[in-house]
Parts: C-alpha cells; sequence; structure tokens
C-alpha cells in the first residue's frame, strides 16, 4: 500500500512521539561532542575521555533490574517525561562545575535517566500503533535517532565553535525540556486488560522481578537474541569505540576529517537499514532479517579491518550501517511482538540496554587488549567473528524446528 508509511502518524500520539524523539536525539548526540569536549580540556588526559564513556554505560547494566519495577508502579508516559526533564536539569548542571569528578556524576544521572526512558519508548509503542505496523513505527523512532547522529554532533560542534561552550550546553538542555514537554501531550487508552495487568505490576515484588528475568531462559528465541545483542556488541562495541578512530589515523592523513567521513558513512547507512527494516520483514520474519543482517554486517566489518585506504573503507562502513540498521529494527519488533501477551516489554528491553552496555565496555577492553598484541587491522578482523557467530547461530536456529530447538535446549 502506498500510503503505509502515513499509517502510524495516524495516531496522534506516536506522532508526538516522533517529534519528541528528534528533539531529544538532537540534545543527546550534541552533548555526545560537548562534554567529551569539556572533560578533555580541563584535564588534556585522554583516560579521563575514557572514563566518561564507562559513566554513560554503566548506569544501562546497574540499574537493568530496577527499570520493570518503577515502569510497573508508574505510567510509561510519567516515567518518561520526568527522565527528559532530569535530563534537562542534569545537562544545565554542567555550567557550574569545574571538576572532572562533578561532570562524571552528571553524567551518571544522564545516563540513569536515559536507562528508564528507553525502554519506557519501546514499551509504549505497541499501544499507539496497530500490531501490524509496529515495524514501520520502530523504523521511524530509529532513523529519527540517526537523522540525529548525522546532525547532532555536527551541529554541538558548530555550536561550541560559533558561540561558546556554556550555549551548546544551554541548547542541548532545552532539547530534553521539549521532549518533555511534546510527551504530556499523548494520550494513551488502556484496555481493561492492560488496567488488570497495570494493577498486577504494581504489585510485584522483588523477588517476583527476577522471577521474570530469570524466564528469558524459557523464551528459547528471545534468549538468544538477547544473548546475541551482548556478544556481537563485543564485536561492534570495540571496533566501533576503540579501533575505527585509530584505523582512521592510519588511512588518512588528517585523522579528525577521516574519522568524520567514517561516522557518517555509518549514520546514514544506518539511517537506510532502519527504514528498508519494515519493507524486508513483510516478507521475511524478523529473525531472520536479522540473522542474514547480522552476517553481513560482520563480513564489513572484517573488510573495514583489511582496507588500506579511505575510499575502500566508506563503502563498507556504510554498508556496516545498513545491516546494524536491519538487526536493530527487526530485534525490536521481535522483542515488542514476544512480549505483547506477557507484559513485560520494558523488563526485556532493560536486559536488552544492559547487555548491550556489557558488551560494549568488554569490547572495548579486548579492542585495545588484541591492538596491542598484534595491529589494530588484525583485531577488527578478530572481533568481527562476534557478530559473525551470534548471525549463524540464530540463522540455524530457525531453520530448525520448534521441537528439536526444546530437545537441543534440554527442554
Amino acid at each position: 500500500m502506498q500510503t503505509d508509511w502515513r499509517i502510524p502518524f495516524q495516531n496522534r500520539g506516536f506522532a508526538w512521539l516522533f517529534g519528541g524523539q528528534l528533539i531529544t536525539a538532537l540534545g543527546t548526540w550534541s552533548s555526545y561532542i560537548l562534554i567529551p569536549l569539556l572533560v578533555y580540556r580541563m584535564t588534556g588526559d585522554p583516560v579521563a575521555v575514557g572514563i566518561l564513556i564507562s559513566c554513560r554505560l554503566l548506569p544501562l547494566i546497574v540499574l537493568a533490574p530496577l527499570v520493570g519495577k518503577v515502569i510497573g508502579q508508574r505510567s510509561l508516559l510519567r516515567v518518561m517525561i520526568e527522565s527528559d526533564l532530569v535530563r534537562a536539569v542534569a545537562m544545565l548542571g554542567f555550567l557550574w562545575i569545574d571538576t572532572p569528578l562533578y561532570m562524571y556524576l552528571l553524567t551518571i544521572v544522564i545516563s540513569s535517566a536515559t536507562a528508564f526512558f528507553n525502554p519506557g519508548k519501546f514499551a509504549l509503542i505497541p499501544s499507539l500503533v496497530p500490531q501490524e505496523v509496529l515495524a514501520r513505527a520502530n523504523s521511524y523512532i530509529g532513523a529519527a535517532n540517526q537523522l540525529m547522529m548525522l546532525i547532532g554532533p555536527a551541529l554541538g560542534g558548530v555550536t561550541f565553535a560559533f558561540f561558546g561552550m556554556q550555549a551548546g550546553i544551554v541548547f542541548s538542555a532545552l532539547t530534553f525540556l521539549v521532549s518533555a514537554l511534546m510527551l504530556m501531550r499523548i494520550k494513551v487508552r488502556k484496555a481493561p486488560s492492560a488496567e488488570m495487568e497495570g494493577e498486577e505490576r504494581q504489585k510485584r515484588t522483588w523477588r517476583q522481578q527476577a522471577a521474570i528475568l530469570q524466564k528469558l531462559w524459557s523464551r528459547k528465541m528471545l534468549f538468544f537474541l538477547l544473548l546475541g545483542t551482548m556478544i556481537s556488541n563485543l564485536g561492534y562495541g570495540g571496533a566501533l569505540n576503540a579501533l575505527f578512530p585509530v584505523l582512521a589515523e592510519d588511512l588518512y592523513a588528517d585523522a579528525e576529517i577521516a574519522y568524520g567521513y567514517i561516522m557518517s558513512a555509518l549514520g546514514g547507512g544506518l539511517m537506510l537499514g532502519t527504514l528498508l527494516g519494515p519493507n524486508l520483514q513483510k516478507r521475511f520474519a524478523p529473525l531472520r532479517v536479522y540473522a542474514v543482517a547480522m552476517v553481513a554486517a560482520s563480513m564489513c566489518v572484517l573488510g573495514f579491518g583489511s582496507a588500506q585506504t579511505l575510499w575502500a573503507a566508506l563503502p563498507l562502513v556504510f554498508m556496516l550501517g545498513i545491516g546494524n540498521g536491519l538487526e536493530d529494527n527487526a530485534s525490536v519488533t521481535y522483542v515488542q511482538q514476544e512480549t505483547a501477551s506477557t507484559g513485560d516489554t520494558a523488563d526485556v528491553f532493560s536486559v536488552d540496554q544492559a547487555l548491550a552496555s556489557i558488551g560494549t565496555i568488554t569490547g572495548m577492553a579486548l579492542a585495545t587488549t588484541f591492538a596491542a598484541l598484534f595491529d589494530a587491522h588484525q583485531a577488527v578482523q578478530m572481533l568481527s567473528l562476534c557478530p559473525f557467530a551470534i548471525g549463524i547461530l540464530i540463522g540455524l536456529l530457525q531453520l530448525m524446528p520448534d521441537r528439536a530447538i526444546k530437545k537441543n535446549l534440554g527442554q
């Protein structure tokens, strides 16, 4: 249908959510340039920037068990609005700090709010759009983030260069505030069954919360998908965060320009892959799209590790972005579909982002270790085996009959 793209926006709530995501992503990505620059200006130490990145990731891991309980006791929208307000206030706090320690603390506060915002966002989407257009709605939300990934860092850098660091911080804080105001316009109608489910969630104890997470093992494909997120991020996290900047310096005389080209190619590919996802999922199951995209993306990482010139590397990075976009869209849609009847969407997404962060942190440590033992090119090639193995595993599990999977898992 030629007007399929309009269907999610027929719900005003989704339109407000999409607009809020555009604004929030703009603030997030612009701050990704501003805050590390501010830390490096204060300390002159690259290690301080590494600590800052860890402060962004650790709350996503530590707070994972709390997310489902908090969202269960309060409405999704309320949690998301409060998260945006906390991020706005914390961002403004950067105006008055003069030591790295306080910068780390504010970064932890912002990341902690994000740990609640993102699972709430993905849990909210199914209540706003019909089931048959979930993949398309997810692709729009993902594309909004990827578009701002292209614009935000550049805008943050320009704001910093022409108007000063303080103007950039205020701008970033305002985007979170505007997002909160947009979320306040969303109205979600709850079915009677959803209201009863909400009452049950409010009564949930910590033991019951832990039991829900333990039951993920019994949901075989969902379990392997979440495990795959962590293992694949050993490769993606290590290569993208730790080694791509190193290879940029090897591939081009001006490393800053080369790395800018690489990140732009990655962002453009991510956005295209995210938008292509719904069309592919009309013909193939989400996990099949996920498995094929994972294998293809891993081969692009392998090729990038072998590239000797920037112009040979850029097409591979662009295709890597397409594969990652397809993976993200397929995995989000699959999780929403699998948790629609169990009511634990936010719980599963909180586990997913925690495992992704664990994989990224571990991947960066592996990357630097491999680079020291071998060289950056060989390290990238070795890390590419992680997403490749997961793509093959998920693909094989898709081909196996359901009874055979249960037998192999000892169920």
